[in-house]
Parts: structure tokens; sequence; C-alpha cells
């Protein structure tokens, strides 16, 4: 979801300065990341990210006839365009299309960050009708016949609860993944914790940071519609471990352990998740969800840079115009 749309993020500020700003749009969704294996139906996926390094290429060509300079390039991006900033910075495909850039809350390996399950594509079809086989080629073809509203509304309804809550796996069917095979336009070609070690954008200056509160994120989901799915989960100490990134099995012995140690960090050894504690879920979902993620790519900068500078900032106004009142 989401647009350059100047309802959040106007572009007023950045006139009264000596910058010109270009913001972009990018296909979403199973439009923008759909992803199938065969390699002779051309969809790898991230054809989101792509959108991004094609209007970046556009802009090196022509932003000098508006003003701008070709070799003096910000990038930068929040949540999933701070995530996106920083898929451009390890990724080859974009390597010196920009000069600096600036990732707020959200990094490339956080944890929703990356499409970890096989591919959506068959659970899309079915959820709007398809009554084919798990043949890709099938498949696309009924998904490019498909009406745009059913895509969108499809994708928002095919992950399970399990996956969501319990596995935390993330709210987002289709984002960025590891295209299953190499082109010329790959963008992902391996895991982004493996694209860090070698990053080309070691060289250049970084901006990154996030919010005090991130967690706030999940308040909408909690007490305007009362879905209190994710705090039910949450009374199982070994579900506060992140599976995923530790390559843990959800049932296995070691998640107990992490997990009571993480539990006990965020509510202390007696108390359960409920609606009267909601600071505690806020919190850890801030830390899993944004700043761990954070944290390793500031240790890795750090630890690997050798002529880029690295900024970290933490953001913690309550004002009147909070976006999560």
């Amino acid at each position: 979801m989401g647009s350059n749309s100047s309802e959040v993020f106007g572009p007023d500020y950045f006139l009264q300065k000596d910058v010109v700003l270009v913001t972009i749009n990018y296909r979403l969704g199973a439009l923008g990341f759909l992803s199938l294996e065969n390699p002779e139906l051309k969809v790898p996926g991230n054809q989101g990210l792509k959108d991004q390094i094609f209007a970046l290429k556009w802009l090196k060509r022509n932003i000098s006839k508006f003003g701008g300079d070709p070799n003096n390039v910000t990038i930068f991006g929040e949540s999933a365009g701070g995530a996106s900033v920083h898929y451009l910075m390890i990724s080859e495909a974009a390597k010196g299309l920009f000069h600096k850039a600036i990732s707020m809350s959200g990094v490339a390996i956080n944890q929703w960050a990356l499409q970890p399950l096989p591919n959506h594509a068959y659970r899309l079809a079915a959820k709007i009708g398809y009554k084919g086989s798990t043949e890709e080629r099938e498949i696309l073809e009924f998904l490019e016949g498909a009406d745009a509203y059913d895509l969108v509304t499809g994708s928002e309804t095919i992950m399970t609860e399990d996956e969501m809550f319990r596995e935390k796996r993330g709210m987002m069917t289709f984002s960025p993944t590891i295209e299953p095979y190499l082109t010329e336009n790959c963008v992902i070609p391996k895991h982004p914790v493996l694209m860090l070690r070698d990053a080309w954008s070691k060289d250049i200056d970084f901006m990154i940071g996030g919010t005090s509160f991130e967690g706030l994120v999940m308040a909408a989901t909690v007490t305007l519609f009362n879905d209190l799915r994710a705090l039910k989960v949450l009374e199982d100490s070994k579900n506060f471990t992140p599976y995923l990134e530790l390559s843990l099995d959800v049932d296995d012995e070691k998640s107990e352990e992490i997990g009571k140690m993480l539990k006990e960090i965020y509510y202390g050894k007696f108390l359960k998740p409920s609606k009267t504690n909601i600071e505690g879920y806020y919190y850890f979902m801030g830390d899993f969800l944004f700043w761990h993620g954070i944290q390793r790519v500031v240790q890795s900068r750090v630890t690997s840079s050798k002529k880029g500078k690295t900024f970290l900032y933490r953001f913690d106004v309550m004002g009147e115009l909070n976006y999560a009142k």
C-alpha cells in the first residue's frame, strides 16, 4: 500500500531548501513482487525494486535539465521505503546511481522486508477463482487475465494466522524476494545478510535510524480493531523467539529457552501479555520488527566500511502531530 502522494510525505519542507526533490511510484503487491521459479516465464520477482532502479537511471540522464546534479544524488525512504533504500545500497544493480542514502525505520534485513515463504502465486490465484493445477505457466496466464482490484484484495487474505502471528512472517504477502535464477537485471541474488558483507555502498555516507517507539505501528490492529490474536500468541513464551533469523523450528527446545529470556525482558517473570500491559508488546514489536535489523546494519557498517561514514539517529518526540495518535 502507499504512494508518493503528498498527504503523508509532502514536499513542503524541501521546497524551502536548496534541494531538487524527486518522488517516485513503483509497483506494489503481486504486480511488484510476484516471483515464479520457471525462468521461461521471466518473472523472477522484485519488479518494484527494478522500477526504482529504472527511475534512478532516468534521473541520472535527465535531472540536470531540472537544475539537479547527477553526481550528487541522495536517496531516502521510510519503512518499506527505508528497506528499499538499503536494498539498493547492497545490490550491484544500483551501483553508482546515487552518492548518499538515508534509511528511516526500515532496512533490508528487517524480518518483514524479505518474503520468506515459497511463492504465493498459487494461493493468490486460488483465492480469486483459479481451479487449475500448480503449474506456474497456467497460474501466470490466469493472473494476467485477472482484475487488478482482485489481485490487491486477494493478496491481503492468503497468509494464515500461524504465519502472521506465531511464526511472525509479517503481514505483507508480496515483498522483496531472493530471485530464483540470475538475470541481467537481478536485484537480490542471495540473502541480504550475505549481500551486506561486500556491498558496494561501504564507500558512501549513510544515515540510518528510527523512532523510539516503533511498535506503535501495531496499535491500530490492537486498539482500533480489538484484534488480540498477536497478544494471545505471545502468551506462549517460545513465540517471542525470532525463528526465521535463528533458523530454528517453531517447536525446537531452544526456542522455548530463548523465548523465555526475551519475554522476561519485556514482561518480567510473572506478567502475561494482555491489553492492560500493552506497552510491553509494543516495545517488543518495535525491537523485533525494526531496531534489531537497524542495529545489525550499523554494526556491519562500522566494522566493514572504509570511506563511508555512518550516522545513527533515534527520533523521540511525542508531538501533537504524532502519527500514531
